[in-house]
């Protein structure tokens, strides 16, 4: 029973969710949120952002960066926009 392992097939996401915070001071894990972060320049889909446009607009741009233990994942934030993504750390770890 089962899949043969020639036939797996694993994937790592590039991407981070992003939602708008309800309060800019308000940036943990379970903050209220008013809905989906705007739309990146590159992918320009609300709630989404590849790891290229987080880097270019939050983490070279200002954000603050945060690391969730529980998850293991970091996070960024930058006014209303919160940002959860995998980045090389997290995901050696989860390899």
């Amino acid at each position: 029973m089962g899949c043969p392992r020639r036939k797996l097939i694993i994937g790592m996401p590039a991407f981070g969710r992003s939602f708008k915070l309800k309060t800019p001071y308000k940036h943990r894990v379970s903050a209220q949120a008013k809905g989906p972060g705007p739309a990146g320049p590159f992918l320009k889909e609300e709630g989404r952002y590849s790891y290229f446009e987080v880097c270019k607009q939050f983490l070279y741009s200002g954000g603050y960066v945060m690391w969730h233990r529980e998850h293991l994942v970091p996070s960024v934030y930058h006014d209303y926009t919160w940002v959860s993504y995998d980045d090389a750390f997290s995901l050696q770890i989860k390899v």
